[in-house]
């Protein structure tokens, strides 16, 4: 777990300097001592009734942001299912590239660069007649911490607040509660 937390740890570094902040901007009272979440995900491959194997469009994770601060994926090599929507509102598939980690913005990130990072809308569709495995590792804020726009953000941003302050724990038991919902429901 400490290669997770080390390797998170200076991405968030280098996300605050990219920032003009402090290089430890996320950490002490925002992420000195992190809650973090190792999931180990699997998504069957696709059978029909009629015992054959096929592939089809079938929504894994539905459309959703993470919760914290950042989340790193390892996916398998060979399977595509990661989609992300871009700024027209397409999804697009995020092909696993070998040796690397998907890496997406969450919701604790955009709060505090006051949206100059947007948190990452995606989901997961197999489509693939083989299981999926993908490790997730979601880098949180401490679950106390309030967390709202850094002062050097809300300057690059033109010096107002685009964001309400937001204590982790209680952003994430509300998008628990309320995650998840249908594709056309996002759009109304």
């Amino acid at each position: 777990m400490q290669m997770w937390t080390d390797l998170s740890r200076k991405i968030m570094r280098g996300i605050a300097l990219a920032l003009g902040a402090a290089a430890d901007a996320f950490e002490g009272k925002r992420a000195g001592d992190p809650f973090w979440v190792l999931r180990i995900i699997g998504y069957p491959k696709v059978t029909h009734a009629n015992g054959h194997d096929m592939p089809k469009n079938d929504i894994g994770c539905g459309a959703h942001t993470d919760y914290g601060l950042l989340t790193l994926v390892n996916q398998d090599d060979d399977i595509t299912a990661l989609q992300v929507r871009n700024k027209s509102g397409e999804w697009i598939s995020a092909p696993p590239i070998p040796g690397t980690f998907v890496c997406n913005i969450g919701d604790m990130l955009k709060i505090l660069s006051n949206g100059l990072y947007g948190s990452t809308l995606h989901r997961v569709i197999n489509s693939s007649p083989k299981y999926r495995v993908c490790v997730a590792y979601f880098y949180e804020t401490n679950f106390d911490a309030a967390i709202e726009p850094l002062d050097i953000c809300v300057k690059r941003t033109g010096g107002t607040k685009k964001f309400e302050r937001a204590v982790y724990g209680e952003h994430l038991v509300s998008k628990v509660q309320t995650n998840f919902v249908k594709e056309d429901e996002l759009n109304s």
